[in-house]
């Protein structure tokens, strides 16, 4: 209903989720766009960038589990920012290096970010949301998931055009992490104004 989503809309812990899910996506989305490229210009061959995604793979996967046990104890919100901070840092960095070793490291450890942020957000996602409209808090969670989506490529497609490969990722982590304040200015209050973190 109309009253549901307008609730949704004024819940700042939903709002900050989303924001989250935002960025998340737009590192995302300059991965797997912009990686195999990157990867080509600095010599890797297509073996390599396919098996430093499988590094990525299996360690999102493996993560999630124990991101789950562990939110229960060090709470949602904390292991969201871990998450997108490794990522942020992770993506800084990367450019900086050529090897397959590191850059297979460096992608193993966006993988275990990626995990964890993803476990975490959706709990934190379906925790903050009144049960009566938990669905469509869920909808809205993921339409800024794909909002960026449609235009993170786009986006970062003129930032590689004017600044080349490496400042896409540059670019990603530190947008990121200026985009993170504004998560945790969000997040940390709910509507009795009380930190959650």
């Amino acid at each position: 209903s109309k009253a549901g989503f307008v609730k949704v809309l004024s819940n700042q812990k939903i709002l900050a989720a989303g924001a989250a899910n935002f960025l998340n996506s737009m590192l995302y989305t300059a991965l797997v766009t912009f990686f195999p490229l990157y990867g080509l210009h600095v010599g890797l061959d297509e073996s390599s960038v396919g098996f430093a995604f499988t590094m990525r793979g299996i360690s999102s996967t493996v993560i999630r589990f124990p991101t789950g046990v562990l939110s229960k104890t060090v709470g949602v919100l904390r292991l969201m920012t871990v998450g997108i901070v490794m990522s942020a840092l992770a993506y800084l960095i990367i450019a900086s290096f050529s090897s397959f070793i590191v850059v297979s490291i460096l992608l193993g450890i966006m993988g275990i970010a990626y995990g964890i942020y993803y476990t975490a957000g959706n709990s934190f996602a379906t925790e903050e949301s009144p049960s009566e409209v938990r669905g469509a808090a869920m909808g809205v969670y993921s339409t800024f998931s794909n909002v960026s989506g449609v235009i993170s490529p786009l986006i970062l497609g003129i930032i590689a055009d004017r600044i080349g490969l490496e400042g896409v990722f540059q670019f990603s982590g530190a947008l990121t992490l200026v985009g993170l304040t504004i998560v945790l200015a969000l997040g940390r209050r709910g509507s009795s104004g009380k930190h959650v973190i």
